[in-house]
C-alpha cells in the first residue's frame, strides 16, 4: 500500500493564493488591490508549487518510474494536458463570446485584444503553450498562467533525462551517489547560467524544484540532503533578489524579503505535511487536492466572465468570481479526472487511493517471461 501524503489541502491553499492575487489585482476594490499588490502572494505560491513538484516527482520516480522514462513522461502529460486543453478551450470560448458581444474585459485596465489573437496560428500555439518556448510566437496569450506549466514541463524533461541516463560507471563519488552528484552539478550550472542571463529565466527556478528533491531525500534518510536543502535555500534567495532587480513595480521589488519569508513559511508547511502519516481525513484531503489543478487553470476565465458581465472594483464581484471559480473547479474535476485517473493508473502500474493493486500493477511486478494468469 502506498502511504498517503497530506498535500491535498496544501495544494489547494496554494491555488487559492494564486486566485487571490489575480482577483485582488483585477476585480476587488482598488484599496484591496493596493494593499495586497507588493506581496505578490500568487507568485510566492507558484514558487512553493515548484518545490512541492520536486518532492512529489522525486517520490514518484523512486517508487514507480526507475528505468521507465517513457512511462514517467506519459503520466505527467496525462496529468497536465487534458485539464490544460479543457481550460484553454474554455478561455477561448469565453474571450470569443464577450468579444462578439462587444463587452470583453479581461483585466482591470485591459484594452482591446491585439490583431490576430484569434488567428489559426495563435490559437494553435495557445493550445500547445504548455510546452516550453512555444509562447514566443503568440500574438496573445489566452491563459497567462501557462508560463508556470512550461516551467513544470522543463523540470519533467530534466527528470526524464535523469531516469534515462545510464550508470556513470562508479557507484559513488566522494561519498555521494554519482547520479545525484551529476544531477546536482548540472542543476547548479543551469541555475548559474540563468542568473547570468545566458539561459531562459525558467532555469532560475531550479533551486525551488531542488528543495523539494532535498526534502524527499531527507525523509529517506539520505546523507547530504540537509546540506543540499540549505544550498537550495541560498539559491531560492538569490532568485528572489534577481527577480526583484528586474521588477517593473517598485512596491513589489522592495517587498522581496517579505515574499521570501512567506515562501520559506510555505516550504516549512510542505515539509510538515510530508511527515504526517495518519489516514484520518485522507479522503477529504485527497478531494480538496483534486480541485487544485482545475481551479488553478480555470479561474482566469471566470475573471474574464465576471469583469465582462458585471465589471469589477466591488466586493460583490470579487465574491461572485471566487464562488464561480470553486464551482467550476468541482465540475471540471468531476468531468475530467475519472477517465484520466484510470489511464494514469495503468501507466503508473499502481492505484494511489490505497486500494488493492490492479492488473497493471501485477504486470509491473510480474517477473519477465511470466505468463499472465
Amino acid at each position: 500500500m502506498i502511504s498517503y501524503r497530506f498535500f491535498g489541502a496544501f495544494r489547494l491553499l496554494l491555488a487559492v493564493l494564486v486566485l487571490l492575487q489575480h482577483f485582488l489585482a483585477n476585480i476587488a476594490p482598488e484599496a484591496w488591490m493596493r494593499a495586497a499588490h507588493p506581496y505578490a502572494i500568487g507568485e510566492v505560491a507558484v514558487l512553493a508549487f515548484f518545490a512541492l513538484s520536486g518532492f512529489v516527482i522525486s517520490e514518484a520516480i523512486d517508487r514507480f518510474y526507475g528505468q521507465r522514462p517513457v512511462a514517467f513522461l506519459l503520466n505527467r502529460l496525462l496529468r497536465i494536458v487534458p485539464h490544460f486543453v479543457v481550460a484553454m478551450l474554455i478561455s477561448l470560448v469565453v474571450h470569443g463570446l464577450f468579444l462578439k458581444l462587444g463587452i470583453l474585459q479581461y483585466g482591470r485596465d485591459s484594452g482591446a485584444l491585439p490583431e490576430g489573437a484569434f488567428s489559426f496560428g495563435n490559437v494553435a500555439l495557445n493550445l500547445l503553450s504548455f510546452l516550453p518556448a512555444l509562447d514566443r510566437g503568440m500574438t496573445h496569450n489566452f491563459l497567462e498562467i501557462a508560463w508556470t506549466i512550461r516551467v513544470e514541463m522543463m523540470f519533467y524533461a530534466l527528470a526524464c533525462l535523469g531516469i534515462a541516463l545510464p550508470s556513470l560507471g562508479r557507484d559513488r563519488m566522494l561519498g555521494v551517489p554519482t547520479d545525484a552528484a551529476a544531477a546536482t552539478l548540472i542543476a547548479a550550472v543551469l541555475f548559474a547560467l540563468a542568473l547570468a542571463g545566458r539561459l531562459p529565466a525558467m532555469f532560475l527556478f531550479v533551486p525551488h524544484f531542488a528543495f523539494g528533491v532535498a526534502a524527499y531525500l531527507a525523509l529517506k534518510g539520505s546523507r547530504g540532503s540537509i546540506l543540499l536543502g540549505a544550498t537550495t535555500l541560498v539559491g531560492v534567495t538569490l532568485t528572489a533578489v534577481h527577480r526583484a532587480s528586474a521588477q517593473a513595480s517598485v512596491d513589489v521589488a522592495e517587498a522581496w524579503l517579505v515574499q521570501t519569508l512567506l515562501l520559506f513559511a510555505l516550504l516549512a508547511v510542505m515539509c510538515f505535511a510530508a511527515t504526517v502519516r495518519s489516514r484520518r481525513f485522507a479522503g477529504l484531503d485527497q478531494t480538496l487536492g483534486r480541485l487544485t489543478f482545475p481551479l488553478y487553470l480555470s479561474h482566469q476565465s471566470i475573471q474574464v466572465t465576471v469583469l465582462s458581465v458585471v465589471g469589477g472594483d466591488s466586493i460583490g464581484a470579487f465574491a461572485a468570481a471566487a464562488t464561480l471559480s470553486l464551482a467550476t473547479a468541482v465540475a471540471l474535476s468531476a468531468l475530467v479526472d475519472p477517465a484520466v485517473d484510470r489511464l494514469r493508473d495503468v501507466v503508473r502500474g499502481h492505484r494511489l487511493n490505497g486500494a488493492a493493486p490492479d492488473a497493471a500493477e501485477a504486470a509491473v511486478r510480474r517477473p519477465a517471461g511470466a505468463s499472465a494468469a
